[in-house]
Order: structure tokens, then C-alpha cells, then sequence
């Protein structure tokens, strides 16, 4: 036989679904895609695929006993739409951070241009957030230095925000200058030869000079004390 034969049997076949959440039962639900049903004694599993308003996620529920459900016959189900139900009211899929615009800004040191440089997230932080409030509840944490030195690249990386809800982590996200800051030479060269004489080296050496100074004017007025004594 060749490989494109196929074998027919005649007659009416009914495949049954065990997965009532996509058939037409009280089980239903109109976002679930597909899933596995499975049964342990007493009790029940099932791990599914639920999308909807472009939102997916994927459940497993393991060892749901029998009276999780009212009708006593495919609890791992009902307790899958009670979750996903609840889910789909309560938390949305939504960007935390606003990547179009300045989440915080930070000084600038060596610049005429500019006292400051605001900052942006590099990234959105798509993430699971409460329907109700969204990113508005967010808690940010930023890892910023207290000043940044000209000159300064747009796109630069100089930090990161960390967000919390409630104290729970969701996410970091590095933080990049929004705009390029340019150096005044005049600036940075004072800055340069201020920080030079109110350093340590700078204090050391002068130390030394004055004890050498100090060493050098004993030894002079002991020769004068030596000379005048030899003139009487």
C-alpha cells in the first residue's frame, strides 16, 4: 500500500471532551482555549489555557477533592473557573513604567547647559497588575548616584527603579539619561584643581614642606647662633 492510503471504518463516532469549560455545560467558560482533566481516586486535576482581551494565562490545579463542587462531579473544574473568574475581574496585564516619560531626575555637576537631567525606564515592565488602580499603585525604589558628571550621553544607563505593590517586588528596570549634557572645560578644570589642594596628597605635601622649612630655618639660626659666638 502506498503512503498516501488511508484507512475508513463506516459508522457515527462521539468524541466526548472531558473538559467541561469548553463545552456546552454549566462548567463553561468563555475564555478557556483547552486544557487536561485528570482524576486521582478522590480526587481531581486539571491544567488549562485561558485567554481573553488579548490576556492568557495558563492554570493547574492538583488534587481538588470531590466536595469543592456543589454537583459533585468535575470539581478541579469548578474551582478553575471560580480562580480564573476571579482573576480576570481582578488583575489586568499592563505596563508599570511609561518608558515616553521622566520617572525621576538627578543633579548634573561640570555644566552650564543644565542643573539637571531627567531620567527614563528603559523598559515598560509589562507585568500583573491590580484592574483597580493599576500602576498608580506601585511603590518605586531608585538606585541613583546624588550627582552625575558632564558630559552626559542621551540613552546613558545611571541607574535603575525598582517597583513594589505591598511591599512585593515586581520588577527593575534600568534608568537612562533623556538628553545629552555637554561639559564646560572651565568648570570641570577648577573642579579638578579645587579637589587637588583640598586633597589628602596635596595637604601631605604641603605638611612636609613646612617641616622642611621648619628643619631648614633651625638649622640657619643655629649657624648664626654658631658664627656669632666664634666672633667674640
Amino acid at each position: 500500500m502506498g503512503t498516501n492510503d488511508r484507512y475508513t471504518t463506516p459508522g457515527t463516532y462521539i468524541i466526548q471532551n472531558t473538559d467541561k469549560l469548553v463545552t456546552n455545560s454549566s462548567y463553561h467558560r468563555d475564555y478557556t482555549r483547552g486544557g487536561k482533566t485528570g482524576s486521582l481516586g478522590e480526587w481531581q486535576n486539571f491544567a488549562g489555557w485561558h485567554s481573553q482581551n488579548g490576556e492568557s494565562y495558563i492554570s493547574v490545579l492538583l488534587n481538588v477533592p470531590y466536595d469543592a463542587d456543589p454537583e459533585g462531579m468535575r470539581p478541579a473544574l469548578a474551582e478553575t473557573g471560580t480562580i480564573m473568574d476571579w482573576v480576570f475581574d481582578t488583575y489586568t496585564i499592563a505596563p508599570a513604567l511609561d518608558t515616553t516619560q521622566p520617572i525621576t531626575e538627578v543633579r548634573v555637576a561640570y555644566s552650564t547647559q543644565t542643573d539637571t537631567v531627567m531620567l527614563y525606564p528603559a523598559d515598560n515592565m509589562m507585568t500583573l497588575l491590580p484592574a483597580a488602580g493599576g500602576a498608580a499603585l506601585t511603590e518605586p525604589v531608585f538606585n541613583v548616584p546624588d550627582e552625575l558628571a558632564a558630559p552626559i550621553k542621551q540613552g546613558d544607563v545611571v541607574g535603575t527603579v525598582t517597583l513594589t505593590i505591598q511591599g512585593e517586588v515586581i520588577g527593575t528596570a534600568d534608568l537612562i539619561a533623556g538628553s545629552d549634557v555637554s561639559r564646560n572645560q572651565v568648570l570641570y578644570t577648577l573642579s579638578r584643581v579645587s579637589l587637588f589642594f583640598s586633597g589628602t596628597y596635596f595637604k601631605v605635601v604641603i605638611a612636609l614642606t613646612l617641616f622642611v622649612v621648619g628643619c631648614y630655618g633651625i638649622y640657619i639660626a643655629g649657624r648664626v647662633l654658631l658664627a656669632s659666638r666664634k666672633t667674640r
